[in-house]
């Protein structure tokens, strides 16, 4: 997550976002330590930017399910028991409907910030099977976006492709930072 939620920040175009969310982490902290109470409270920006890198990017493209019993879905579709059903959570997090032009990064869509339904925002599943994970995952990645980004300043090295699946230290610092910078962040995000 946190490769992609800073490769987002760091592409070109992204200038603006990068800079309001440095501000609203500046502004909001001064420089000291993120509290869970700031996140949840305090950096509107900061949720917004993590929603919806996790809606443009999910950790899993689709799921397959299994029906254990007959049932029937929201909009009255009927699936019998023992039907495989495939979902697809990026067409769910990029359908227009849901959220209108669903190609485009604008954490501004999360403020104010409420739930999203499980059914539209299905990243860490849902109902009985929701992912326990869930709360502290998002959580994790508020807090080490806000403590690099107090430490770091993001910028793409020439040529890098964030789709290459190379660590995201390795990605965005690599070329970036001194080695005893990277020591730091080592030391840091441990």
């Amino acid at each position: 997550y946190q490769r992609r939620v800073h490769g987002e920040l760091a592409q070109p175009g992204q200038a603006e976002v990068l800079e309001r969310l440095q501000a609203e982490i500046d502004s909001t902290l001064n420089g000291e330590a993120v509290t869970y109470d700031d996140i949840q409270k305090r950096l509107p920006y900061l949720k917004g930017v993590v929603y919806e890198t996790l809606r443009l990017h999910p950790f899993v493209s689709q799921l397959i399910l299994n029906a254990v019993k007959d049932d029937v879905w929201p909009d009255g579709t009927f699936c019998p028991a023992r039907m495989n059903v495939r979902v697809s959570i990026d067409s769910v997090c990029r359908d227009p409907k849901l959220y209108p032009d669903p190609d485009t990064f604008q954490p501004t869509r999360w403020i104010p910030f409420r739930e999203p339904p499980q059914a539209e925002f299905p990243i860490f599943k849902g109902g009985p099977r929701l992912c326990v994970g869930m709360q502290m995952a998002i959580f994790e990645a508020s807090l080490v976006t806000v403590y690099i980004l107090q430490k770091f300043t993001l910028h793409i090295v020439p040529g890098q492709d964030l789709r290459s699946g190379v660590g995201f230290a390795n990605t965005i610092f690599s070329h970036a930072f001194k080695r005893s910078q990277m020591e730091v962040l080592a030391k840091l995000l441990v």
